[in-house]
């Protein structure tokens, strides 16, 4: 399971780097575009938004594991051992819920969009599940990393290493 995530999560976070890639050759697209031949994409904002959004949430897995997010440690570091090992265990659960919680409505609004046939008001005509696909995707990836790190922890914490 654990090389299963893994890999989901490196792959999501190669597609987050090819959102960040494309985003950018779309702003020097559209400046060359605007500056050379006095036209444009007129989806720039758009995609860029689209493209914020995927790298956002598809990185997010990655982000969690690495220990990117800002995490406040006021309280935490306050307390032993033990008192570190239940706060952390009640932080993963209520990551774990968050995540659960947000994939559960961005998944019903995916099948949503699909089911109506829903797109952007652009010239593009963008069907909205795609984008807000790749946000689905990112948010399972953050709770499966978080449930990982979760087991990891509930192990830790059995063998009497509560120091995480």
């Amino acid at each position: 399971m654990h090389k299963a995530i893994k890999a989901l999560s490196h792959t999501a976070n190669w597609l987050a780097v090819l959102a960040l890639v494309a985003m950018f050759a779309h702003i020097v697209l559209e400046i060359v575009l605007r500056n050379f031949f006095d036209t444009s994409t007129f989806v720039l904002d758009e995609f860029v938004g689209y493209a914020v959004s995927a790298l956002t949430f598809l990185a997010l897995g990655e982000a969690f594991r690495s220990g990117a997010l800002i995490q406040v440690t006021l309280v935490r570091d306050l307390l032993g051992a033990r008192g570190k090992y239940f706060l952390d265990v009640f932080g993963h659960l209520a990551a774990f819920s968050m995540g659960i919680l947000i994939a559960w409505y961005v998944g019903r609004s995916v099948l949503r969009n699909y089911e109506r046939g829903t797109t952007s008001s652009s010239i593009a005509e963008v069907p909205q599940w795609i984008p807000e696909l790749f946000v689905l995707l990112g948010v399972i990836i953050f709770a499966l990393r978080v449930v990982e790190s979760l087991i990891g922890l509930s192990q830790s914490g059995a063998h009497g290493e509560t120091e995480v």
